[in-house]
């Protein structure tokens, strides 16, 4: 029986949210994506662990492992932000998905510069050439100014706190973008570990420590 997804593959693999089998590399390249997996699926799971370990190997053997030492630190002092940028990450690409991880790097960058000026004292949002990368900076930095009013997380999340937190987002999807060809890793990653969203109070980061 061929692929239901492809109709060129073998199916192999049952896909519980398709009811019927699939050929390995449809659920591979798919789940979460196109297909709207279960969170029980053990493909779907074995897929996230996957990806987490490789990920992890390589930016060690690239970066060592003090750049996870530091991004635990960062996130143990606030996973309410971690989670919000990456929930703000998600829809914007749910939104658009034609936006890559070059177009969040852009993004990310430009709102360091912002937080960057203003722990100068200097109030000045800086903007990109590109409408819908400003669109991005714009809803990330949207959910920081959030948080950051918020009288019960506001006072942990100072300026240079935030700029931290923001660079650390930023050189993991640089290390994306250099070692995967698919322009879209990142946001593909953090698509699938947040496929359904979440509500405020229930928020949990995808980020690999």
């Amino acid at each position: 029986m061929k692929c239901i997804l492809c109709n060129q593959r073998k199916a192999k693999r049952y896909c519980p949210a398709k009811r019927t089998e699939i050929c390995p590399v449809c659920c591979g390249e798919k789940r979460g994506i196109e297909i709207n997996c279960p969170d029980d699926c053990k493909y779907l799971i074995e897929g996230h662990r996957y990806q987490q370990q490789r990920i992890t190997q390589q930016r060690i053997k690239k970066d060592g492992v003090q750049v996870y030492i530091r991004r635990a630190e960062l996130y143990r002092k606030n996973p309410e932000l971690f989670a919000s940028i990456e929930l703000a990450i998600v829809d914007s690409f749910n939104s658009n998905t034609r936006l890559n991880d070059s177009d969040l790097c852009a993004a990310l960058e430009i709102i360091s510069k912002t937080l960057q000026s203003e722990s100068k004292g200097l109030i000045y949002k800086h903007r990109s050439d590109d409408v819908i990368v400003n669109e991005l900076a714009d809803s990330i930095d949207g959910e920081i100014n959030n948080l950051r009013q918020n009288q019960d997380l506001g006072n942990s999340i100072t300026t240079g706190y935030a700029q931290d937190v923001i660079e650390d987002f930023y050189s993991e999807v640089k290390f994306y973008i250099e070692k995967d060809d698919d322009k879209k890793a990142y946001l593909s990653h953090l698509s699938r570990f947040h496929k359904d969203g979440a509500k405020p109070e229930q928020k949990q980061s995808g980020i690999i420590i």
